[in-house]
């Protein structure tokens, strides 16, 4: 987590910084990528790096948490909020929400090297982030769609099979639409038969 030295900070000097800290990371894995590269880029001196972030690795989690976030706003602001999502609909659209933000030319190289750079460690944090970001995104909808979604007996299931899905696109570099139709016949069997 950032320092209150960066939140601080006017918006479009967060912008230039973390600009900077995306292009490192998207170029190198995490353990290649340097912090003078970043400030050097970003135009800062290095003792504000370290008023700003702990270390690198608070730097690294920090802008995919801004992505995640800032992606995230988008997708919700742009969900019809009149839909009442039944927990296959709901996910759907968080998958294909997913699946875009692997395919952004701008993240993916920063998402394949966060793959590329993953240890246990890294693992754990990613959980997180992504247990924060469905807790945001839980919070965003309509009451009855949240209380399906949370007692779904589904959902870890759903989760698994959208990790294993996305996961296979980025180390198989799999096409969107590939990914879709393994997708739609593996929920496909999970869904209760209509009567």
């Amino acid at each position: 987590m950032p320092k209150e030295c960066f939140i601080s900070l006017p918006s479009d000097k967060q912008e230039k910084i973390l600009a900077a800290a995306l292009q490192e990371f998207s170029l190198h894995v995490y353990v290649e990528s340097s912090i003078n590269q970043i400030i050097k880029e970003a135009g800062i001196p290095r003792g504000s790096f370290y008023q700003y972030f702990e270390d690198k690795e608070d730097l690294y989690f920090t802008l995919i948490e801004e992505i995640l976030h800032v992606k995230l706003t988008h997708f919700l602001a742009n969900r019809d909020s009149e839909t009442s999502d039944d927990l296959f609909t709901f996910h759907e659209s968080i998958f294909k929400f997913s699946l875009a933000l692997l395919s952004d030319d701008k993240y993916r190289f920063l998402f394949r090297n966060l793959f590329l750079s993953m240890n246990f460690h890294f693992n754990r944090k990613i959980k997180t982030i992504i247990e924060n970001t469905r807790a945001e995104v839980l919070s965003g909808l309509k009451p009855q769609t949240t209380e399906l979604t949370i007692k779904s007996d589904m959902l870890e299931i759903t989760q698994l099979i959208t990790q294993e899905l996305l996961l296979s696109k980025i180390v198989n570099n799999r096409t969107d639409e590939e990914i879709m139709i393994e997708y739609c016949r593996k929920l496909k069997l999970l869904k209760p038969e209509s009567k």
